[in-house]
């Protein structure tokens, strides 16, 4: 297939169902690996930009090559040049790309990895006007949560961005929470993986320092998560609902809280 055919098997491909692709991002030193997690089914990776290595940790899958379907199996290891890759997913399959790179940001890794169609482009765009029309409700909810506060706007502001307290998310965490932009309000934390209802998401507050869970959690009327008290100076974020993770290719469901409930278990802590 060329490039432009695969374009339009993408174009298709995102005006249907797509399944559950949980992505987990490993760092080390010099390296990123982006570890995606395939269901059944037909799957049109994105272009890649740099050479990678690829590894296949579990599961079973035919890969269209140069000179037709390739059926492999894992334990699996190939180098990839740029470009683009589409798979038949037979049995629930573990993918790993290795990418040599000291970035840390999941957006300038993406950036760097990915050179995205323009109807992948034009979708993405889509479904945030969409996310953003339907989160008005959640900025409403905030802007009466301010009014109720005794702070201002911009005093809630100043003490969220204040970098004073903050520490890097830990393992294992950092490979499973993401800061991206949201439709709610700026940016926010999503998760790559489905979390179970009652388990938790991310730490939000450990030895009396925010996390980027602390940081970034965005307020809503609806909220998938709530802020727990885990010992003296810890709080953290625990799933209210089963919270799923990346969707054929998206960031995953971003992580929400009710303000007033979180300023109270702050309180309390």
């Amino acid at each position: 297939m060329t490039d432009l055919d695969l374009d339009k098997l993408e174009a298709v491909g995102l005006m249907l169902p797509n399944e559950s692709a949980p992505v987990v991002h490993h760092f080390g030193a010099g390296v990123y690996m982006r570890e995606v997690r395939l269901s059944p089914g037909v799957v049109v990776g994105r272009a890649h930009k740099q050479p990678h290595r690829n590894v296949m940790v579990s599961g079973c899958l035919s890969l269209l090559t140069d000179n037709g379907w390739q059926t492999i199996r894992a334990p699996f290891t190939s180098v990839s040049e740029p470009g683009r890759k589409v798979a038949i997913v037979h049995e629930p399959s573990v993918w790993i790309n290795v990418v040599a790179t000291d970035l840390v940001d999941v957006d300038a890794i993406e950036a760097f990895m990915f050179d995205d169609s323009q109807y992948m482009v034009e979708w993405r765009d889509a479904v945030m006007r969409f996310a953003h029309a339907r989160a008005q409700a959640d900025r409403d909810d905030y802007a009466a949560f301010v009014a109720d506060s005794g702070w201002t706007a911009d005093e809630i502001h100043t003490m969220s961005v204040n970098a004073e307290d903050m520490i890097p998310m830990p393992a294992p965490w950092s490979s499973t929470c993401i800061v991206a932009p949201s439709p709610i309000e700026g940016r926010g934390l999503f998760t790559t993986v489905p979390v179970k209802a009652g388990a938790i998401v991310c730490p939000a507050r450990l030895d009396g320092k925010r996390t980027p869970g602390g940081r970034f959690v965005n307020h809503s009327a609806t909220p998938n998560a709530a802020m727990q008290r885990a010992g003296e100076g810890a709080i953290v974020v625990v799933a209210l609902r089963d919270i799923s993770g990346a969707v054929g290719g998206d960031q995953g469901e971003e992580i929400t809280v009710d303000y007033r409930q979180a300023v109270e278990t702050g309180r309390i802590a």
